[in-house]
């Protein structure tokens, strides 16, 4: 690398071949300007010995522009990133096979342009994402053991615009289009296994709201349309299609789907009160995605439920706080096993951790309508001990159903809603009753008074989260997945 003065130009110029090691892997970083006008770029290569890399950079003011030009065969991954101010572009390359990359792109203030084509052969992906404050957009392209050409344009700066245009043929292929919104979320795909040609032109926006657009083709017959697009994008609706495929006497398959999600209407849907009225335990799953296999020892149950309604009204709760949060939080299919098997000891004695996270029944007196119990192995993230184990009891003393009207209308204890409430309790939420009631909350605090959030006192059914309720679930786990989370970066282990 060598740097050049100029009387108000900066040009960095890197160039390199990469000929005697069997793979290189290495990174370079440029920034330009100062504070909230500064643009700066960095890349990240691992790259076969047959493969040639030039990169360069021109740098004037606050203003950053870069090429990027490769080629090569084996295994190859390239990382770009540019940003300035709260604009953000970045895409990734990986390919087993040979590739012929061009990229350009611009960083200015406040806006960002990234450009990349690519044509290949054998196993490749290709994913870009335009960020812009809260709103995101981004494209996915994908093949296996076949052809491809695709070209990606990245633009952030008035909102977070993305689009592909792809000509694959191979053994499986995928594309996705994603835009993400405040207001609302948009994802198109299409995906095919077992030898096919497809072509797509797709489009994603967020600025206030999300959409995507454009077309996906299969074989030749156009399987997602631009009107169908439209017509989705105004509301909250979504279409899926699957289909067998004849391939040489073989059978293929092929799935596309496009949906829209309003994300305002599930906010509206909580019970509302204040957004405040949350309190923390300091525990937290702190894994990723954690992914949490609940259980239900049915043993002592009360009648008025049966195993699968009890099961049932658990899972429901789970994905209630799923739902809210950005992260994988319960397993997503049986969420709750029933099984016998797995103990349920003494809620009031030590007990003992068993690696499983167990719904049971109990006697809890007169009062308690459910207890949860978690442990921790001590280790502190960022501030939260770490959750390993959770268990949860319920009173088998009392009157249960899982059918809302009944639990209105003859005043029964709806299992759903105290799980929701005890699964919080697991997932790191506290209890914002008074002490009176034996919370640790004194009578004064206004939130004692707030009755629309689920880990308040049980007042009657109660199945959605409180403002204050998404608020705290929020600042454990995230709102929603950066970037266009239905974009997969290995599509053919779904596909």
């Amino acid at each position: 690398m060598s740097l050049r003065p100029a009387s108000l130009m900066i040009i960095t110029l890197f160039s390199v071949a990469l000929l005697t090691t069997p793979v290189l892997g290495f990174s370079v970083s440029v920034s330009t300007g100062d504070g909230s006008g500064a643009a700066s770029s960095s890349s990240g290569y691992s790259l076969d010995d047959s493969t040639s890399l030039k990169e360069e950079f021109t740098l004037m003011n606050h203003d950053l522009q870069k090429s990027l030009q490769a080629r090569g065969t084996g295994k190859n991954e390239i990382s770009q990133q540019m940003t300035c101010g709260s604009s953000s572009l970045q895409s990734s390359l990986y390919i087993q096979g040979s590739l012929d990359i061009s990229s350009s792109g611009y960083a200015s203030a406040g806006a960002a342009e990234l450009r990349v084509g690519l044509s290949g052969q054998g196993d490749l992906s290709l994913f870009g994402q335009a960020s812009q404050g809260l709103a995101e957009s981004g494209q996915e392209a994908a093949v296996a053991d076949g052809l491809i050409s695709t070209s990606q344009s990245l633009s952030a700066g008035q909102g977070a615009l993305s689009s592909q245009s792809t000509q694959m043929a191979g053994a499986a292929g995928y594309v996705g289009s994603a835009a993400f919104s405040q207001q609302n979320d948009m994802v198109a795909t299409g995906s095919f296994l077992g030898a096919g040609q497809m072509s797509a032109d797709l489009g994603a926006t967020a600025t206030g709201t999300a959409a995507t657009s454009g077309q996906a083709s299969l074989d030749g017959v156009t399987y997602l349309g631009d009107e169908t697009m439209q017509e989705i994008s105004s509301e909250s609706l979504g279409m899926r299609m699957m289909g067998l495929r004849d391939v040489g006497g073989a059978v293929g398959s092929f799935d596309m789907n496009v949906f829209s999600r309003d994300n305002y209407a599930y906010d509206q849907a909580a019970l509302g009160g204040s957004a405040t009225s949350y309190d923390l335990t300091g525990y937290r799953w702190n894994q990723n995605n954690p992914q949490i296999q609940l259980y239900l020892n049915p043993t002592g149950m009360p009648t008025s439920l049966t195993q699968a309604s009890a099961r049932d009204a658990i899972a429901a709760a789970a994905n209630i706080c799923d739902d809210a949060v950005a992260q994988n939080l319960f397993k997503d299919s049986n969420t709750v096993i029933v099984d016998s098997s797995k103990t349920v000891s003494d809620p009031y004695s030590t007990g003992s951790m068993d690696g499983y996270n167990v719904n049971g029944w109990w006697n809890l007196g007169d009062t308690a309508l459910g207890m949860s119990r978690w442990w921790t192995s001590g280790v502190m993230v960022d501030g939260y001990y770490s959750i390993i184990e959770l268990d949860v009891w319920y009173s088998r003393d009392k009157s249960w159903t899982t059918d809302w009207n009944t639990a209105v209308s003859q005043g029964k204890i709806d299992l759903q809603s105290v799980a929701v409430h005890e699964l919080c309790h697991g997932i790191g939420m506290g209890d914002i009753y008074s002490s009176t009631y034996g919370g640790s909350l004194p009578p004064s605090d206004p939130r004692t008074k707030d009755f629309n959030q689920v880990m308040n006192l049980y007042n009657g059914p109660q199945r959605l989260l409180g403002d204050g309720d998404l608020t705290g679930v929020r600042k454990l786990y995230g709102q929603r997945p950066a970037g266009p989370m239905y974009c997969m970066s290995d599509p053919f282990t779904t596909i």
